[in-house]
């Protein structure tokens, strides 16, 4: 089968694979399988579910971002997964439709997910804020720190800075700004 990504991000999924089995090897993650097998990528539910945490945010208010939104974009995929992908915040094809990653980037991000073997259900895939910045600009502290409780919790994004037993071993920040707000 051919592999559409383009050489450059090829070549970070080989690498990522290669180091995914190198901490399988070690006994550190199980989230690699044979090809014939899903992926063991889920973990046994003990925390506060998705939904109580959406409830929880209910119609954000917190910060000058509510009020250019069309609907909060809350994270999607396995809550136990391993893998995390966060993003910076919500472009206009995610505002519209409230799932992160759905437009040109999220294709992209998809390609990536299945050309390790993955699907988009297997990993959990957020934004560091919730509501789509006018413009696609930069989060704003104020904004990345409105949605904190909501990034810090153990079902949501940020989760992989917290020591926790449903921690994430391998988050990947999908843009600069994901990566700073990750890194407190």
């Amino acid at each position: 089968m051919d592999n559409p990504l383009p050489d450059e991000l090829r070549v970070i999924v080989e690498d990522l694979q290669r180091y995914l089995a190198w901490e399988a090897e070690q006994g550190k993650i199980s989230i690699l399988s044979p090809a014939s097998a899903p992926p063991a990528l889920v973990k046994p539910a003990t925390d506060r579910s998705l939904e109580a945490i959406r409830q929880e945010l209910g119609d954000c208010k917190r910060c000058k971002l509510s009020n250019g939104r069309t609907q909060i974009v809350f994270g999607v995929g396995n809550p136990k997964a391993e893998l995390v992908f966060v993003g910076e915040g919500p472009g206009a094809e995610e505002d519209a439709q409230g799932v992160p990653f759905v437009g040109a980037a999220g294709q992209l991000l998809t390609k990536m997910i299945e050309a390790m073997g993955l699907r988009r259900e297997d990993v959990y895939i957020c934004n560091v804020v919730k509501c789509r910045p006018p413009g696609n600009r930069d989060p704003e502290p104020e904004e990345i720190e409105a949605c904190e409780p909501f990034l810090t919790s153990r079902s949501d994004a940020s989760r992989c800075r917290r020591s926790s037993a449903t921690k994430p071993r391998l988050p990947a920040c999908a843009e600069r700004g994901a990566s700073l707000a990750a890194s407190g």
